[in-house]
């Protein structure tokens, strides 16, 4: 692959991407077109997940489809209780290790593709780390969570009359 083909994405955008959930569950039954009515707005589903959120045992985003149709998209629960935000379609939730997988697959299927290869430094895809790493570090290392890099984190608190304060803080190799 040439230079002028390569997708380059910064290593902060691909962190943040990791952190954005979309979840769609398809509803479709063989002969059916209509979606089920447990599904629609103010349906059992809906009354269901409302009531886990307002017993504190759910806080998220449901979006359920039907045939690529939006069936049901609600937010429920607060995005920061702290300050009182609520959730919303927008609203980037932070997957953890829960991405790991999704990531995985789609690199994996861009290297059937033969976009990339495991064997590839990660600085010919990604940019943003010092050129030892950029070199030295491959993309099986860092799928395999045996790169040696440790995920910078910033963590920020509300201070009285002072606005916000951040601190970076830096968890374990390979960001788990």
């Amino acid at each position: 692959m040439n230079s002028n083909t390569e997708l380059r994405i910064g290593r902060r955008r691909l962190l943040s991407l990791g952190g954005l959930a979309v979840a769609g569950a398809p509803l479709a039954r063989a002969g059916h077109d209509t979606p089920p009515p447990a599904t629609r707005p103010g349906g059992d589903y809906d009354r269901y997940v409302a009531g886990l959120a307002a017993a504190g045992k759910f806080s998220g985003v449901v979006l359920l489809s039907h045939r690529g149709r939006t069936v049901l998209s609600r937010s429920y629960g607060l995005a920061d209780e702290e300050r009182g935000i609520r959730n919303h379609e927008g609203t980037a939730f932070s997957l953890s290790s829960a991405g790991k997988p999704f990531h995985a697959v789609a690199i994996l299927q861009l290297a059937q593709q033969g976009r990339l290869q495991l064997s590839d430094p990660v600085g010919r895809h990604l940019t943003g780390f010092s050129a030892d790493i950029a070199e030295r570090v491959t993309i099986h290392h860092l799928l395999s969570g045996t790169s040696g890099l440790r995920l910078r984190r910033r963590r920020c608190t509300a201070s009285s009359g002072a606005g916000t304060r951040c601190t970076r803080t830096t968890s374990g190799a390979g960001g788990r």
